[in-house]
Formats: C-alpha cells, structure tokens, sequence
C-alpha cells in the first residue's frame, strides 16, 4: 500500500514508488526488443536471400523442360 504525501512532490513521489503496470511494461520492452531483433536479421539477410532467388531463377529459366 502506498502512504499519501502531502508535499509539493507527494504525487510525483507516489507515483514513483508505484508498481502497478510494472510486468506490462517488461512485457512491452521484452516484445519490442524481440520485434527490433526480427527486423535487424531480415535487414542483414534479405540481400542474400534475394541473390540466391536470383541465382536460382537464373539457372531454372535456362534449362530445358524434361531434364
């Protein structure tokens, strides 16, 4: 339970010691931590994957059907 202050601060200082919400915002960093990785791997992979797409187009196109 939080004591009320009176003070000028008191609101701002309850607030403070308040740990309501604590586990939704760890949720929220964790989750957006996950999201920022994902991104960072399609960014650092995706030209290659696009390549070996390219490559392989490539190769296909110029074969003939049957083989």
């Amino acid at each position: 339970m939080i004591q009320q202050n009176t003070g000028k601060l008191g609101g701002f200082r309850d607030w403070l010691r308040d740990e309501a919400g604590n586990t939704t915002v760890d949720w929220v960093v964790l989750l957006s931590g996950i999201v920022g990785m994902t991104f960072a791997v399609m960014v650092a992979i995706g030209g290659g994957v696009e390549t070996f797409g390219d490559n392989a187009e490539a190769e296909l196109t110029q074969r003939d059907v049957g083989y």
